[in-house]
């Protein structure tokens, strides 16, 4: 037969259960805190509406009564720099070509901005988005890099830079619009700001 434990000892290990699991709720309840501090929170900019999705950790917002989702609202984006006239300059064409280093080791990611934009800017404003690559090789992709922009076919890059790159955020040359982020909340954040610029939610 299992000899009992003695009272104290009993005790013991009963408070240090106890202990462990307040720990583990505190733990968990923080955890919830983090990940939903946002859930159920609507936020208005310029009249639009957001709404937070607790689904996939986004903002919904309706245009032209189609829903399209955001990682950050507008009024936390509001401080990042884009070149003057910039997104006028992309408003105006009826092409754009979007293009990223598939060697990237965040290609996924850009693969994926690239993909929304060009199905999002279609169906908000009829604007075509050719897709390409900056190093096509071992891909049936076309090659697409700043020697290709045009003013009525302009060029955006999606690209990672390290820590020790001179510049970084969104830049202009030639009809070429380059976004340069050390992570990707950085590319995150000026891939909103670009769409909300191109949708007319940020001027």
């Amino acid at each position: 037969m299992k000899k009992r434990l003695p009272r104290k000892e009993r005790k013991s290990r009963l408070g240090l259960y106890i202990t462990l699991v307040l720990a583990a709720l505190m733990i968990l309840s923080v955890f919830g805190i983090v990940q939903n501090q946002d859930a159920g929170q609507t936020y208005n900019y310029e009249g639009h509406k957001f709404v937070y999705n607790n689904r996939d950790y986004q903002y919904d917002t309706k245009i032209d009564g189609v829903t399209v989702k955001f990682s950050n609202i507008p009024q936390d984006l509001l401080n990042l720099e884009v070149p003057s006239g910039a997104i006028e300059k992309l408003k105006a064409v009826e092409v754009i070509s979007v293009s990223y280093d598939p060697q990237s080791v965040y290609a996924e990611m850009l693969g994926g901005m690239q993909k929304d934009l060009s199905e999002e800017l279609y169906d908000h404003k009829k604007t075509i988005v050719q897709i390409g690559l900056l190093n096509a090789t071992e891909y049936s992709l076309p090659e697409i890099s700043c020697d290709d922009a045009t003013p009525e076919n302009p060029v955006l890059i999606f690209e990672i830079v390290n820590e020790t790159a001179n510049k970084t955020g969104f830049i202009e040359k030639n009809n070429c619009f380059v976004v340069k982020g050390i992570s990707q909340v950085e590319m995150i954040q000026y891939f909103d700001r670009i769409r909300y610029g191109l949708y007319d939610i940020i001027a």
